[in-house]
């Protein structure tokens, strides 16, 4: 954690790594820090010079984490441990801060690695009736990209739809009526040149953090009208193929 005064990003430069943490941790972390900053608090009290920061003053941060899990500070504890896991990112184009919608031509952009192509924002639309199932996709300009039906019938059947750079499959779970009708896979479990992995799962009653798209920070949005339809809308990160 630092704070610090940088030069103007320039785009297609590597400023800095960036990293998803839970954001109870984020604001606590932040706090610390300001504190530190201002010279109050417990944090302030290790501070060692007055008044207020000025161009050009800097110091060292140093963390104890002897009485935290290994695998909670993984990247901490293995320095030399550096493939993305991947929760690491970094800003790749310098626009405005995130919106939801995301707005590709307004926003801030963002990758997983140093080659990497810009993590953006799809959406799908799922239509359950009964065991009939239709799935559309749309990208990151809201265009719609492809669709496809099909039946779900057992769980774990599953309905391909393309469209999008990679695939994304539509997996029932619970079906029509159930507290997690259905799961998502976007593109593959595998492991390309950086070690990124090129896909993104979630499951349709998944929640998050971010209260963007639900009040409750879930993923999607599910309506059912009481009897055997419901409609799932979800927006998912769509990390294109290179």
């Amino acid at each position: 954690m630092a704070a610090t005064k940088q030069d103007d990003f320039e785009d297609g430069t590597i400023r800095n790594s960036l990293r998803c943490i839970p954001a109870s941790e984020n604001s606590s972390g932040g706090a610390q820090l300001q504190t530190f900053i201002q010279g109050t608090n417990k944090q302030g009290a290790k501070k060692t010079c007055d008044g207020d920061m000025q161009d050009g003053d800097h110091w060292t941060v140093d963390f104890d984490y002897t009485n935290t899990a290994d695998d909670a500070v993984q990247h901490c504890k293995q320095p030399d441990q550096c493939d993305n896991d991947p929760f690491a990112f970094h800003l790749t184009k310098l626009n405005n801060h995130l919106h939801f919608p995301y707005d590709v031509a307004k926003d801030n952009h963002y990758a997983l690695g140093k080659t990497e192509p810009d993590l953006l924002q799809c959406r799908v639309v799922v239509n359950l009736h009964g065991y009939d199932t239709t799935g559309t996709v749309y990208d990151e300009t809201g265009t719609q990209q492809g669709s496809k039906e099909g039946r779900l019938e057992n769980k774990e059947d599953s309905l391909t739809v393309s469209g999008l750079p990679m695939d994304l499959a539509i997996i029932k779970q619970d079906g029509v009526g159930g507290e997690n009708p259905v799961a998502f896979n976007y593109g593959a479990a595998a492991f390309f040149d950086t070690n990124v992995m090129r896909f993104f799962f979630w499951e349709s009653n998944q929640k998050g953090s971010s209260k963007q798209i639900n009040d409750d920070g879930s993923y999607c949005t599910i309506e059912t009208d009481g009897s055997n339809q419901a409609t799932i809308e979800c927006y998912f990160p769509c990390v294109a193929k290179g």
